[in-house]
Order: structure tokens, then sequence, then C-alpha cells
């Protein structure tokens, strides 16, 4: 399988490539439509998102998206820096896998991912109090006790 080139949207987006060979957005609000137009893009076809996930810094978080493009065999590794207010706009409408990937990154991490239908949590319980998977996590916090009604 290979990997798509940005090389084209460089200067449009402000694209940045790694020794990895992901690329970094710069501004991680343009995403939605940068991969709107990827979406259409004849040499790009990024038809399916296969996986959202963050990654905690420790002073800041950083969203790692995989797409992938069946016609052309390819896929496309980006990331996103988030700003201090842990925002992000939704994709959820471009692809309708991204309501599930974007509730567990909400879940588990505190990332608000701004016009998503239904931002709720995903994998633990209502009552639970903060984002476990964040660096900042007291790993000895105590949750409140819930019913549970089998």
């Amino acid at each position: 399988m290979q990997l798509l080139s940005l090389k084209r949207y460089h200067q449009r987006y402000r694209i940045t490539q790694n020794e990895e060979g992901s690329y970094e957005l710069q501004d991680p609000f343009e995403l939605p439509g940068f991969l709107a137009l990827c979406r259409v893009d004849p040499d790009m076809r990024l038809d399916q998102l296969m996986d959202i996930y963050c990654v905690d810094l420790g002073d800041s978080l950083r969203l790692h998206y995989i797409l992938r493009s069946y016609k052309l065999n390819a896929e496309l590794k980006l990331t996103a820096l988030l700003p201090e207010s842990n925002h992000m706009l939704s994709l959820s409408h471009l692809y309708q896998n991204a309501n599930w990937l974007e509730r567990e990154c909400y879940d588990l991490f505190g990332v608000f991912f701004e016009g998503h239908p239904y931002l709720k949590r995903l994998i633990l319980y209502p009552e639970f109090a903060g984002h476990p998977l964040r660096k900042a996590y007291p790993i000895n916090k105590s949750q409140p006790l819930v019913p549970i009604y089998a």
C-alpha cells in the first residue's frame, strides 16, 4: 500500500511532513475543509476514515487520523496538535464512523468536537468524573459507585 503525497496542498493548508511519513496540519480547524476536498479530488479519493486516536503529550493533545483510498490502494496519516481548549471540529458530517471515533476520544481524553451530533460518553458511565487516559488523571482516583441494572 502506498502513502499519498500532499505536496500540492502544502502552501494552501500549511502542512508539514514528519520523518515517519505522516503529515501535520498547522491549523487543526482547517481539517474538515481539507478532507472534504480530498474526498472529491481524483488524485486522492479518501473515501474511508480508518481511525482517529488521541495521544497525550503531557502539555497538549495530538489527534491522529488515518484515512484510506480504496480506489488508489493508498492511505494518508494526518496529525493535528490541539489548542489549549482541546476543541476540534467534527468530521461526522464527512465520515459516518467519525461519530463513534470522536466519542471515544471525548470519553477517554476530553477532546470536545464542535458540531458533533451526539457527543456523549461511549465507554464509561455518565457519572464517571474526568478522562482516564490523560496523563494528568490521578491513578488512585476513586469514582462514584452507581447501581448496576441487570
